[in-house]
């Protein structure tokens, strides 16, 4: 029974491949009879040998198929025109097997093979009849051979279409599909055949949008006016019916075929078009087709096609889609994280004190005999006596001296247990620390996970809002855009547009204000490209400017020439808007306080890039020294976060030297009290925040160069008058330094913060 069912299966599955066969054969030929019979330019048939030379390129064994119908269809047509073909295609062939030969025949050399043999093949025949060769004759040759390079071209791209199954197509190989097509069904009786190629038109235009529609309108009217079907002034009628169709196609099938039918009627009544007694019989036919046809199974084509409206539609989806789900699976990572961070800090803290007062308890007290007293009746005081003991490092108590029995055993055994306790301590403190760091930085990431998603979310609502903002401000000065796109990334705005015909002064005068007006803020003109091949078209990017500037000057020196300077500083700004400056000196000098303090520089910059705030980038960093600290190696951060867009200015200090700002008459001085980083476990970090404004001067320095003359610091910065931070960093550092020789690495930083001009300033 089983191999009787095999067998039925084998037969089954040849079967299949049989009728496949068939069909593919069937094909083959209808195709290969259609494509040889059309005619093009002056009834030159010049599809024949595109057509052969793609079916041989996909299927050796179909192309002899394809080859023995066009042979005898040019044969029926002309005995002569069939060798010629014959000739023709022998060369092709020649030509792809001298390539296989050295080389690998590629399907993009398709085209250029079918020029070379079209052209070869008159020349040769040219010579074989003995007629003579003018230029016109090879001008004639060479136009023709262009166009079969063309038609070849366009095969090739409507394969990918016909013959292989994709996600995607590009707009371009369904348009070259649509002309094998329409060239196909050029048979057909011209009042038939400008009915089947509306049908067309109208299905692109409602399906596919208006472009797809007016492309294959265009495409269409070219086949039509080559066969001699209709006249040029029945082509624009066409491109018509396409942009009607799409414009009341939100109306429904029955609405466009009525508004295609009064069109129609108009159009042919007033400019006196011909008209066959067939033709609105075969309108009416082909409009109820049209209403019959379901949407959906178009509309998946449709979907496929790069271009069409659906493929637009289908994408914006999918990207809606994808937003909403990445939004959501951020979203639900920061609150596991939040979670998670929580948990780390409502762990309650091990508690040393008790397991110490148990082990007394089980190891001197348990077979005491006031067990039951100090334990039972006046527990309360035991407990707290002995938990005063641990924390005042054995410090006695003339109670407990009173109430033991026992009390130099007691105090002996404690001492014996006093380097336990301490390792213990230590490991719990340890312990505490590193849950504490894992907490912050878990919370951390949370929030900038949770910020992350936020922009996600509202990005595209405030794209669309402001695009559409722009467009109606600059079309009310008939001002043409032709492509906009706004872009936000943090506080940057920026500001794609592609513009027509409009003269560059009208780019200062009215765009950039407008846009200025639109945000609020200075926007700055930032790249214009101009290009006249397509018109005069101008391509412009626009950002927003920064409100205030900050210039930078630093005077650095070491202590010993032949060692590193301990102290390193880095300043940079974030796409935030923020000027970030921090400085920072490893205790002592030389390499080892060099490699700390490029150390506590580098980890610093790294987290306040990634979007961890100041603050926990600071406390972070310092847990990590106090882990990895080897002897007393210790360094400062002096840190400062400058707003370009107000000005507010956020100086965090740890163990750091003052900081002055120096104003127009006076001199403000931020004094620090933490300590370094890295000494201790837990850190208070110095926090102020000062609003600068116009012209003032910021300067930040070591304690080497602090140490120096702190007494007449303040008196020399307000009476050196230059506002360059360069030549302020050399006058003040010469001044202090003449008056008395560094003991230490110094470093000096200044910073002038002034306003931008804004040439386009906003009501």
């Amino acid at each position: 029974m089983e191999s009787v069912k095999a067998s039925r299966v084998q037969i089954k599955s040849e079967v299949g491949k049989g009728v496949k066969v068939v069909f593919k054969i069937m094909f083959v030929v209808l195709i290969s009879i259609l494509l040889a019979s059309a005619k093009i330019i002056n009834n030159y048939y010049l599809f024949s040998l595109p057509l052969f030379a793609l079916i041989y390129s996909v299927n050796n064994k179909m192309a002899l198929i394809s080859f023995l119908t066009i042979f005898a269809i040019s044969f029926f047509i002309d005995p002569i025109f069939a060798l010629e073909l014959g000739i023709m295609m022998l060369i092709y062939l020649i030509i792809v097997e001298l390539i296989n030969y050295y080389s690998i025949m590629n399907v993009s050399y398709i085209p250029l093979i079918a020029f070379f043999s079209y052209f070869g093949n008159n020349i040769l025949f040219s010579f074989l009849e003995n007629t003579p060769i003018f230029f016109l004759d090879v001008f004639k040759i060479l136009y023709l051979s262009i166009t079969t390079y063309v038609i070849s071209y366009i095969f090739l791209k409507a394969t990918s279409f016909v013959v292989f199954a994709k996600k995607e197509y590009e707009m371009d190989e369904v348009l070259s599909a649509l002309f094998i097509l329409g060239v196909a069904l050029s048979f057909f009786e011209s009042n038939i055949l400008t009915t089947v190629f509306e049908f067309i038109i109208i299905f692109t235009s409602f399906y596919g949008g208006l472009v797809f529609g007016v492309v294959s309108s265009i495409i269409l009217g070219i086949i039509l006016i080559l066969n001699g079907v209709i006249t040029y002034d029945y082509f624009p009628v066409l491109i018509l019916i396409a942009i009607l169709v799409y414009m009341i196609k939100d109306g429904g099938k029955i609405l466009t075929s009525l508004v295609y039918l009064f069109y129609h009627y108009a159009v042919l009544n007033i400019f006196n078009f011909p008209l066959e007694t067939t033709f609105w019989y075969s309108r009416i036919i082909m409009l109820i087709l049209f209403i019959l046809i379901p949407k959906k199974p178009i509309l998946k084509i449709a979907k496929l096609i790069k271009g069409t409206d659906s493929f637009e539609k289908r994408e914006s989806e999918y990207l809606t889609k994808v937003r909403n789900l990445t939004v959501k699976k951020i979203k639900d990572f920061s609150y596991i994280f939040n979670m998670i961070s929580h948990s780390l800090n409502n762990t309650f803290q091990s508690n040393l004190k008790h397991e110490l007062i148990l082990d007394v308890y089980k190891n001197f007290c348990k077979n005491c005999s006031k067990n039951n007293y100090c334990w039972n009746k006046d527990k309360g005081f035991t407990y707290n006596t002995f938990a005063n003991l641990f924390e005042d490092n054995l410090q006695v108590s003339d109670d407990l001296k009173f109430r033991c029995l026992r009390f130099d055993k007691l105090i002996s055994y404690l001492e014996e247990k006093e380097d336990v306790r301490q390792i213990k301590k230590s490991y719990y403190e340890n312990l505490d620390s590193a849950r504490n760091l894992v907490s912050d930085q878990l919370l951390e990431v949370s929030k900038v996970m949770m910020e992350l998603s936020s922009e996600i979310e509202f990005e595209f609502d405030k794209k669309e809002f402001y695009e559409e903002l722009i467009r109606s401000n600059l079309e009310s000065y008939n001002i043409n855009v032709l492509h906009l796109d706004v872009n936000f990334e943090d506080t940057i705005v920026g500001i794609k547009i592609i513009l027509s015909n409009i003269k560059y002064d009208e780019i200062e005068k009215i765009i950039i204000p407008i846009l200025s007006a639109i945000f609020k803020e200075g926007i700055e003109l930032v790249e214009r490209k101009r290009k006249t091949k397509d018109g005069d078209i101008y391509h412009l990017e626009f950002t927003n400017r920064d409100s205030f500037c900050v210039d930078v000057g630093y005077f650095s020196v070491s202590k010993n020439e032949k060692e590193p300077n301990g102290d390193t500083f880095t300043y940079f700004q974030l796409p935030n808007k923020k000027f970030i400056v921090a400085l920072s000196d490893g205790m002592g000098s030389g390499r080892l306080a060099a490699q700390e303090s490029k150390e506590t520089i580098r980890l610093l910059e790294e987290m306040i890039k990634t979007g961890i705030s100041e603050k926990s980038a600071i406390k972070t960093l310092n847990t990590i020294m106090t882990i990895r600290a080897k002897g007393e190696v210790f360094s400062t951060i002096d840190f400062a976060s400058i707003n370009l867009k107000n000005g507010k200015t956020t100086f965090l200090k740890v163990g750091a030297a003052p900081t002055f700002i120096r104003k127009r008459s006076e001199v403000v001085k931020i004094i620090p009290q933490a300590l370094p980083v890295g000494i201790i476990k837990g850190i208070n970090i110095d926090r102020k925040t000062v609003e600068l404004n116009d012209d003032d001067l910021i300067i930040m320095m070591s304690d080497g160069f602090y140490d120096i003359n702190p007494e007449i610091l303040e008196k020399e910065i307000l009476k050196i008058e230059t506002k360059n931070p360069h030549e302020f960093a050399r006058f003040l550092s010469t001044k202090i330094i003449k008056e008395k020789p560094p003991c230490d690495d110094i470093t000096l930083i200044v910073m002038r913060f002034y306003k931008l001009l804004n040439k386009w300033r906003y009501k």
